[in-house]
């Protein structure tokens, strides 16, 4: 049985149709019923297995790393040791720059006098020392 299907209800004896609800325990998820629309008596109850799936797409996704690097003819490293070093590098963004000129309708450069992009970099980029 699947929501959607026609059936008749055992207990109610009208023709109508199932109607899939989650059933919650808290904010978790605890499994799936099959209902008639008509007086609400549950049918079946259908049981998810949400770890099984975040595992297997786990090690699908491992499995993909490795043929990658097997690719190129290096180790598989460590996905989340590579993407810490992007945050530890230096930033020369307009917005944390000490020549930043910024009022509620646009973001002046100081030294070049002109309008800049809080993201756009610069040669002149000088760190502000305070936030404001």
């Amino acid at each position: 049985m699947k929501a959607g299907q026609l059936f008749d209800c055992p207990h109610c004896g009208n023709n109508t149709f199932l109607m899939k609800e989650a059933v919650m325990d808290g904010w978790t998820k605890k499994c799936d019923i099959l209902k008639c629309s008509s007086c609400g008596t549950v049918i079946e109850e259908i049981k998810d297995d949400t770890t099984k799936n975040t595992d297997t797409a786990k090690d699908k996704q491992n499995e993909k790393r490795n043929a990658l690097a097997a690719l190129f003819g290096e180790e598989p490293e460590d996905y989340k040791a590579t993407n810490t070093d992007l945050f530890n590098t230096e930033k020369r963004f307009c917005r944390d720059c000490q020549y930043r000129v910024m009022n509620a309708f646009r973001i002046r450069c100081g030294k070049h006098e002109k309008d800049v992009n809080p993201m756009d970099d610069c040669p002149d980029f000088k760190p502000r020392t305070e936030q404001a």
